[in-house]
């Protein structure tokens, strides 16, 4: 009886010994499958929590691109930076990681058509004349087939000349439309101004020629 008396503290110990370490372990390691990661992006941009999605396709992007899931996930992340529903959204860090991929070698082929567009559309609204925003992107690309070196890579990319705008920006549009809005409203203050002028000037006249016919009659 004493010995069956001694084992419930004992297990009791046990028991709490076990719960501290449990409590004292580190969190479990995130999920390394990049498809897994990525659909966890895809489920937090569709709840709009873009600052989570954008960390998660930022490392999708970065671990494992050229693969195809790295091109899913960088053309997401641009898409993120130009979502309009972002609060933090930076289309001039959209327009930087597409010409990334625009000037890489390891390129395939159905990324150019979307990162041409994506990259038109960050350069159209991004503002002009804006500070330079840092951007983490991939390390050298894997050269393409039939390439000696860096070099070679380098000079493929600059046969391939990023597209451009075939008008003016819109940004920069809206920012001419401003400014000339402004102008226009100062032009319109001023004009205001001289007539409320003119108007005093006319009324002194009258008040003056008032004046002058009452002294003029008999």
């Amino acid at each position: 009886m004493r010995r069956s008396g001694l084992t419930v503290p004992v297990l009791l110990l046990a028991g709490l010994v076990v719960a501290g370490c449990a409590k004292r372990q580190p969190p479990p390691e995130p999920v390394e499958d990049p498809e897994t990661r990525l659909a966890l992006a895809v489920a937090e941009l569709t709840r709009g929590a873009y600052d989570a999605a954008t960390r998660e396709l930022a490392y999708v992007h970065l671990r494992y691109s050229p693969q195809p899931v790295g091109w899913k996930a960088m053309l997401l992340r641009i898409a993120a930076e130009l979502d309009p529903r972002n609060e933090e959204a930076r289309p001039a860090a959209a327009a930087r990681i597409a010409a990334h991929a625009l000037e890489s070698g390891a390129r395939p082929d159905w990324v150019a058509p979307l990162a041409e567009t994506l990259y038109l559309l960050a350069q159209d609204v991004a503002p002009p004349d804006s500070a330079p925003v840092h951007v983490v992107l991939p390390g050298p690309w894997a050269l393409p087939a039939g390439t000696a070196d860096t070099a070679a890579v380098l000079e493929v990319a600059a046969a391939r000349p990023l597209p451009e705008l075939p008008r003016p920006a819109l940004a920069v549009r809206l920012l001419d439309t401003e400014a000339e809005r402004e102008r226009l409203t100062r032009q319109v203050a001023r004009l205001e101004e001289e007539l409320a002028r003119k108007d005093q000037e006319l009324l002194k006249l009258t008040q003056e020629l008032e004046r002058i016919r009452k002294t003029l009659r008999p």
